[in-house]
């Protein structure tokens, strides 16, 4: 990958591979891009601490045998798991990836409230859900059946945007939109895609997060012509990262142990 070609090159080498990039800057005009991008890792090289920062190991799915398990988590009310039952069978979402998610949003409380305003077991934004209101034609999305297929319904149309990608990486594409805000994700697939990555690969797009941040202000001139992303600087990257390998890993757990 880009970045992990990048960050582990010595001062030395860095010095080194940008004379090469000079000798040839002016005979090939195809390498421009990466001549100037080696200015900013040059101008904002990455310490030690940062590459720890980045080195985030994704948690991939385990081997277990799925089988089926009516039993609800006992921190879950029967109710609500029965609509988590119903509403993930008709938006096509695995409903123990719907436990997952709800169990690192509110711990599958009612009452969880973020101190952005998210709020449910599934802790849909104020924006959001007004938006699921009216698409859904709910009556008080605070009722938990009305959130709970609010939400799915939501985490499934998320799903929807990255039919290109395999079905692994469209899980943790829509999972990281689900944290983060479909238009982050967008935002860093463009940028993956300028560096030669493929835009629909997690594993890619987990390194290129961090490079939507105001440091890379330089790069993301060469990117849209302007020093910032279409959609703002991001700097939650990392909560975003690790929102992702946790609920996987919870995923992981119910279906090898639960079903």
């Amino acid at each position: 990958m880009f970045s992990a070609r990048c960050r582990f090159l010595s001062n030395n080498v860095k010095v080194g591979y940008l004379n090469y990039l000079i000798t040839f800057y002016f005979l090939k005009d195809s390498i421009k891009p990466f001549f100037l991008l080696s200015l900013v890792l040059l101008l904002f090289p990455l310490t030690s601490e940062r590459v720890a920062e980045y080195s985030l190991v994704a948690s991939e799915p385990s081997s277990g045998v799925l089988h089926e398990d009516t039993t609800p988590p006992r921190e879950l009310h029967s109710d609500d798991y029965a609509a988590v039952r119903e509403f993930s069978g008709i938006y096509s979402v695995d409903y123990r990836l719907v436990l997952a998610i709800m169990k690192h949003e509110s711990r599958f409380s009612h009452s969880a409230r973020s101190p952005r305003g998210a709020r449910g077991m599934l802790q849909i934004m104020p924006a959001t859900g007004r938006q699921l209101v009216s698409e859904l034609n709910l009556t008080d999305i605070t009722r938990p059946a009305q959130h709970l297929r609010a939400g799915i319904y939501y985490y499934s149309k998320l799903f929807d945007l990255y039919s290109s990608a395999d079905p692994a990486d469209r899980i943790r594409l829509a999972l990281a939109s689900y944290n983060a805000g479909p238009s982050r994700i967008y935002d860093a697939q463009e940028l993956a895609a300028y560096l030669g990555e493929d835009p629909d690969d997690w594993s890619a797009l987990r390194h290129v997060l961090p490079l939507l941040s105001r440091r890379y202000s330089t790069l993301h001139e060469l990117v849209w012509g302007h020093a910032r992303p279409p959609h703002g600087y991001f700097s939650g990257w990392k909560e975003t990262v690790r929102y992702v390998d946790r609920v996987m890993r919870s995923y992981n757990g119910y279906l090898s142990n639960r079903g």
